[in-house]
């Protein structure tokens, strides 16, 4: 859904109603298809950062700044997102590794 909404609005700003259709379909394929490689976090990521830049960008310069805003912290969302899950894995990989270690779990 989130990257059907952001295709539509690259769509909108081609300024014609086939774009739109052509960018919303394609993205929310291609979100289906990242996501069933289990993005929920980094996706999840994206639209916070996008919101909350987006409403920082209106209320700083109104409509003018809003879309870079919303852009730029979808991107920084993104690398928030990617730092959480590498973390939330390695976290995962240690504990599994300690339960090994300590004679709980037979190799």
């Amino acid at each position: 859904m989130i990257l059907g909404f952001a295709g539509g609005i690259i769509g909108y700003y081609l300024g014609e109603w086939g774009s739109i259709f052509i960018g919303s379909v394609l993205g929310v394929f291609l979100g289906g298809f990242v996501g069933t490689f289990g993005a929920k976090v980094f996706f999840s990521s994206v639209l916070t950062g996008s919101f909350v830049l987006g409403v920082a960008g209106y209320r700083l310069g109104g409509w003018d700044l809003l879309d870079i805003c919303a852009g730029t912290g979808a991107a920084m969302g993104g690398f928030i997102g990617i730092v959480i899950e590498n973390f939330l894995k390695h976290r995962k990989k240690k504990n599994e590794n300690r339960v090994m270690d300590s004679g709980l779990c037979r190799k």
